[in-house]
């Protein structure tokens, strides 16, 4: 398998940060997606362009956590006393309805997170998000015109793999859904990003032996933080990132 490794939440920390910059610097991962309203946004742009890295930054879009860049989404669903609660999507409902008022909020706070990633000079324009928020039918449908306004290359897919574990309605949406990124994708972006799958750590376990997919480009996720005793690891996977890396090349 061909894996493109993408390490989410550059910026949500300093131990994050940190984390991120030592999987370059170890050749962990080959690029990196950053939340721009957190309190360690900045530093993690400065190491990104300390260290030679900053050309794969990619847009980490978060309407779940963190204080909003705009004025308008702290009076809605989406945020508790001015700040992102998380919850709004939570609801069946909001996934794939909002009123007027929060779409207009919404594609406000995503135009400034989108404006302040320019700012930074980041210059990769590939956009994930936070807990697979763009995914969903009411966002991704405000977000969509966005990327084109912008210029950006790339969208990331929604979760594909493994294939028996999704069925149903969710299959037929993901279908449609992946079928539009990739073809906005296959017509921007550069080849070295373009991916057929994506998924975690533990849905890569799971297809590691189909032959299926061993001539497939796959997109895995990974959080990397640094333990207490200064170690790296990843907080949604119980085995050592370098350690699983390892197993795969």
């Amino acid at each position: 398998m061909n894996l493109l490794i993408n390490a989410d939440d550059f910026g949500i920390s300093d131990s994050v940060n940190l984390a991120i910059d030592y999987c370059f610097e170890n050749n962990i991962i080959q690029r990196t997606s950053l939340m721009v309203n957190m309190d360690s946004s900045d530093s993690a742009v400065e190491l990104a362009k300390e260290h030679g890295y900053s050309d794969k930054v990619g847009l980490h879009l978060n309407l779940i956590e963190g204080v909003p860049l705009s004025e308008p989404i702290r009076h809605t669903i989406f945020c508790k006393n001015g700040i992102f609660n998380g919850q709004a999507l939570r609801r069946q409902k909001n996934r794939f309805f909002l009123s007027k008022q929060e779409q207009t909020a919404v594609v406000c706070e995503l135009r400034m997170q989108i404006e302040k990633y320019i700012e930074y000079g980041l210059t990769l324009r590939h956009v994930d998000s936070h807990e697979h928020t763009h995914t969903n039918p009411s966002i991704f449908r405000l977000m969509f015109p966005l990327l084109k306004e912008y210029g950006f290359l790339s969208c990331r897919l929604s979760r594909n793999i493994p294939k028996c574990e999704i069925t149903g309605v969710k299959k037929i949406y993901k279908y449609i859904f992946n079928k539009k990124v990739n073809a906005f994708n296959k017509k921007n972006q550069c080849k070295q990003w373009n991916v057929t799958y994506f998924g975690s750590q533990k849905d890569v376990d799971k297809i590691a032996a189909d032959v299926r997919f061993q001539k497939n480009s796959i997109e895995v996720e990974v959080h990397p933080n640094l333990g207490v005793d200064g170690k790296l690891k990843d907080l949604f996977y119980p085995i050592g990132l370098e350690e699983w890396i390892r197993k795969y090349r």
